[in-house]
């Protein structure tokens, strides 16, 4: 699926949470991202998600990010800015669906990166799939309240 065709976000999350693992974890969905080589072409394809803003950058993935609105499930735009795992994933599956973000306290038998910046915040990349695959990011959960 390219920027060219329709995003069915509910197939997209189907299709990546069976090949990232996280149908196997019991963490709410955040965000699905999109990776592409043309910020702006994605940006006119996918407007109906939109409006985008630029957002933080995915560090892990090595990329640039625009966000679209507050939703339950919110629509990145990554663009690599690195020679890194996002470009690496679009050399091996072209433009689409190819990351996933949950929320919570990861399970501790899964294997994490070491904690960085995100545009969902901290966040940690689930480690054992290929450089080139989809990823899966637990981003660290909001801080509590202090109660007295």
């Amino acid at each position: 699926m390219s920027a060219r065709g329709a995003l069915d976000p509910a197939v997209a999350v189907a299709q990546l949470a069976d090949v990232t693992g996280a149908d196997a974890i019991d963490l709410p969905l955040i965000g699905l991202g999109w990776a592409t080589v043309d910020t702006e072409r994605a940006v006119v394809a996918l407007h109906e998600h939109g409006p985008f803003q630029p957002a933080a950058d995915e560090t892990i993935l090595g990329a640039s990010c625009r966000l679209g609105p507050q939703s339950a499930l919110r629509l990145a735009i990554l663009e690599p800015n690195t020679e890194g795992r996002l470009a690496a994933t679009l050399a091996r599956h072209d433009e689409g669906p190819a990351v996933l973000w949950v929320v919570g306290q990861a399970p501790p038998n899964l294997r994490l990166s070491s904690a960085a910046d995100g545009p969902f915040g901290s966040e940690r990349l689930v480690l054992g799939a290929p450089l080139g695959g989809r990823h899966l990011l637990v981003v660290d959960p909001p801080a509590g309240t202090i109660e007295r």
